[in-house]
């Protein structure tokens, strides 16, 4: 029998509360010196190297003076360098630093070792089964969800 939506929303939340109670994406402390949302800047440098501000703010939906603020942040501690971009004189690209590249490796292990041991119990197909799911659950929820204005 299956459960109501009502009843499976909430299920669903407190699934969610555990899981972030389990904070299996939050970085310890001594692991960076920086905060999550700049370190989602860093990744999404590191897979479009060269990418611009105007890009990471399209990309990710924010507003491009938030993202020049956290890519300034970045920039002073070390983490990405700007170049100036070969054809257009006023844009610049953004590349990372041999640091920013290793928080980066280093963030992406962590992640892969937290998310492993929530997938560990599962065998191959329920694996499958459970991100399949989620996939498609979250597709339908982007595809239904209303564009800010």
């Amino acid at each position: 029998m299956t459960e109501p939506l009502e009843q499976a929303v909430k299920r669903f939340i407190l699934l969610v509360g555990r899981m972030r109670k389990m904070r299996l994406a939050a970085l310890p402390v001594e692991f960076t010196d920086i905060s999550p949302a700049l370190l989602t800047f860093l990744e999404f440098i590191h897979t479009n190297p060269g990418c611009g501000v105007q890009k990471i703010a399209a990309l990710m939906g924010l507003a491009t003076p938030t993202v020049s603020v956290g890519i300034r942040k970045l920039e002073a501690a070390g983490y990405l360098e700007r170049r100036p971009h070969p054809e257009d004189g006023r844009a610049v690209n953004l590349f990372l630093t041999p640091s920013g590249k290793n928080l980066c490796i280093r963030s992406q292990q962590f992640h892969q070792q937290r998310f492993s041991s929530l997938l560990a119990g599962l065998d191959p197909q329920e694996q499958s089964t459970l991100l399949d799911l989620l996939e498609k659950a979250i597709r339908i929820a982007e595809e239904t969800q209303e564009t800010p204005s």
